[in-house]
């Protein structure tokens, strides 16, 4: 987001996955105590660092998401492209505190949500691995999940990708009338 300012942009400095979910997590809060906001069912998607934003939502924050949506999620930095990460979290020796707070495999016994992993096996930006690495987080922590994953496609995930991702959050969201 730019046009903001250093301060802005330095808050998430070193600290990817903690000041921006928290800000969104307090806003949801805000909105939970409008009387037209069914607060037990919020959902959260997103797509690439969206999709890392997804994850850590639902797994920081199981008191605010019923659902998440993780579309090509970075979901542990030290395994993602260094050019980028480092850029914002430094290294991991020399910031070890931030990559542990900014993996999401960290807050996995918390979890008590639904999530959605969805990953294109020929994604050559976010790598696959990373989304197994969170899903045998999950296993360990003997917690449900539902996952899509598309042989064929990249980073932009397949066809009928927004229809399962859709689907998901009608069967979990949805009221029942």
């Amino acid at each position: 987001t730019g046009g903001r300012g250093k301060s802005f942009l330095g808050a998430a400095y070193l600290r990817l996955g903690d000041i921006d979910i928290q800000d969104h997590a307090d806003a949801v809060r805000l909105l939970r105590q409008r009387p037209y906001v069914d607060g037990e069912r919020v959902g959260i998607v997103g797509h690439s660092y969206g999709g890392f934003m997804a994850a850590m939502g639902i797994f920081k924050h199981p008191d605010v998401y019923t659902a998440s949506v993780v579309r090509a999620g970075v979901t542990d930095w030290q395994n993602y492209d260094t050019i980028y990460t480092e850029r914002y979290m430094s290294t991991p020796q020399l910031n070890p505190d931030g990559y542990k707070s900014g993996a999401a495999m960290t807050y996995v016994d918390d979890f008590k949500g639904k999530v959605l992993i969805m990953h294109g096996m020929l994604d050559d930006n976010v790598h696959p691995n990373i989304a197994f690495q969170l899903i045998e987080a999950l296993d360990k922590a003997g917690k449900s999940y539902e996952s899509r994953f598309w042989p064929n496609a990249g980073h932009g995930l397949g066809t009928g990708s927004r229809t399962t991702q859709n689907e998901f959050f009608d069967r979990i969201l949805k009221p029942e009338w």
